[in-house]
């Protein structure tokens, strides 16, 4: 089997890459910011990518300030992520020039502020009037789904808040801050996130979901009607909205309409990747619906799933391998293929090099600023551990411990890091340890081990096992989460509150452990 994967690796590593042109990226911070690194995301031939970094084009904050370089075949979403930053994505053209500053307004409120060729669509983004606030379109959706029992009118709603959002890019556009690309672009954007709001909701009506059933006063065949309706107007099939950043989401969604035969679509003549869900469920919710999808649809969405597995790694290469084989031979056109070859070299090299000990799961690793160095602490019997709880007794003995439940795939846990260098202080006055638990897979601990050095994570790391996430699962549901045990590894608070919570926190640190 080795010898095939690496026929396999050789096969892929021969196809080459699209011409592409420099996009120049320059930022600035209102603080003084030093060897903090920003991981770019880059679109893969204009589709979003949300998970898959591109460490050529990464480079470190130096005294507040960034510039980096990214290579691109055709226009796209960015994404870029730092400590320092607010979670954040934006339009690029290749070979564009982006000035990004984070610095606080007049009011004293700190935020993104674009300078170039798009940066009135991207200070749009930046500053979430394009229906990518989760905080109030959703509630904006229900409540337009909610208000009427008349189709016309629900549609017409619907139809009026997109017009609104499009209409602020229609007038960045007449005002020349933005291009004729940039404005194809966020017009599709803005008509795919409402989509993605509202086929949420109706995924949830046509699955019996009793609150959603309850607040929309459509009878169901207006709900089927209502779908079909918008579809027409605003299809994830259409390649014109391959490119936004909920393009995945929606034609799943879709396909998953078209099962339930709620949608007439396209019937598969073959079930192609459903011997696959199990492969994929810890990053994808059943990948087998986009088979109802076209192929084109279809070529987009498993490329992606590929993608995200090459990083989260839920199967073994074995497994991955077999699955990529498949995958070029029914789309030997995918623009994904080359990149998907480098990282399957890379990964599977990586972990033909470990040791048996990483394998096993026994490190226990600890991050000091001070050294920018990652140490392994001796924690005998950890292979063996099947409760978060004995890490604690086992490993703490002596000594108050608060710990940080997080996963790399999870934007609230990053964003608290942030705060995190105060709660470091506070924690080592008081003489408390700091313990992270990641709940990613076992085969993301190469990028895993990057990330908490990246993100200057002072204090003890364990990479959870599977017994220790069923555990955890059992004690809770949700990320992040942060719990404090006393000196006796008794858990004293189960859900304590965030590191943004500054002196709030560090109150009830201490009034836990009186």
């Amino acid at each position: 089997m080795r010898i095939r994967l690496f026929a396999v690796a050789l096969l892929l590593r021969s196809i080459s890459t699209c011409a592409q042109k420099t996009v120049t990226i320059e930022g600035a911070l209102d603080k003084a910011v030093n060897s903090e690194p920003v991981l770019v995301y880059k679109p893969v031939d204009g589709r979003f990518n949300v998970f898959f970094t591109d460490t050529a084009a990464e480079r470190t904050i130096r005294n507040g300030k960034f510039k980096l370089e990214i290579n691109l075949s055709q226009s796209g979403f960015i994404r870029l992520q730092s400590k320092s930053l607010p979670k954040l994505y934006f339009f690029a053209e290749p070979g564009e020039n982006i000035q990004i500053n984070y610095q606080k307004n007049k009011d004293g409120v700190l935020e993104l502020q674009f300078y170039g060729k798009n940066a009135g669509g991207n200070n749009l983004i930046a500053s979430k009037q394009l229906l990518n606030n989760s905080k109030t379109d959703e509630a904006l959706f229900q409540a337009t789904l909610s208000k009427s029992s008349k189709l016309n009118e629900v549609v017409n709603g619907i139809d009026e808040i997109i017009k609104e959002h499009t209409t602020l890019i229609q007038r960045c556009y007449q005002n020349k801050t933005i291009s004729a690309v940039c404005l194809a672009a966020l017009v599709a954007e803005t008509e795919q996130k409402a989509m993605a709001w509202i086929e949420g909701i109706l995924l949830g009506y046509f699955h019996r979901n009793e609150n959603i059933i309850k607040e929309i006063k459509l009878s169901e065949s207006d709900c089927q009607e209502l779908i079909n309706i918008l579809y027409k107007k605003y299809d994830p099939f259409n390649h014109r909205y391959f490119n936004t950043t909920t393009a995945f989401d929606n034609a799943h969604s879709k396909s998953e309409l078209i099962r339930l035969g709620i949608v007439k679509g396209h019937m598969p003549h073959e079930n192609a990747w459903g011997a696959y869900d199990k492969d994929f469920e810890q990053i994808i919710n059943e990948l087998s619906v986009i088979n109802f999808a076209p192929d084109e649809v279809q070529s987009n969405f498993i490329g992606n799933a590929l993608l995200i597995a090459s990083v989260f790694k839920p199967m073994d290469e074995i497994t991955y391998a077999s699955i990529l084989q498949k995958y070029i031979r029914r789309f030997p056109g995918s623009a994904y293929i080359a990149l998907l070859s480098e990282s399957f070299i890379s990964a599977y090299m990586a972990k033909n090099q470990v040791s048996q000990a990483i394998l096993q799961n026994n490190e226990l690793l600890s991050f000091k600023t001070a050294e920018n160095k990652l140490t392994v602490n001796p924690a005998n019997g950890l292979d063996t551990i099947t409760r978060f709880q004995s890490i604690i007794k086992n490993c703490f003995k002596g000594t108050p411990v608060f710990v940080d439940f997080w996963a790399s795939w999870c934007s609230p846990c990053l964003a608290e890091f942030r705060y995190e260098p105060q709660l470091h202080e506070f924690l080592a006055a008081n003489n408390i340890k700091m313990l992270y638990i990641s709940l990613d897979n076992t085969g993301f601990r190469e990028n895993w081990k990057k990330l908490l050095s990246n993100y200057k994570l002072d204090g003890y790391h364990y990479l959870a096992n599977q017994q220790v996430k069923a555990n955890a699962e059992k004690m809770f549901q949700g990320i992040p989460r942060y719990m404090l045990f006393d000196k006796d590894g008794n858990l004293v608070e189960a859900n304590a509150l965030r590191p943004s919570s500054a002196q709030d926190l560090y109150k009830q640190i201490k009034d836990r452990l009186k």
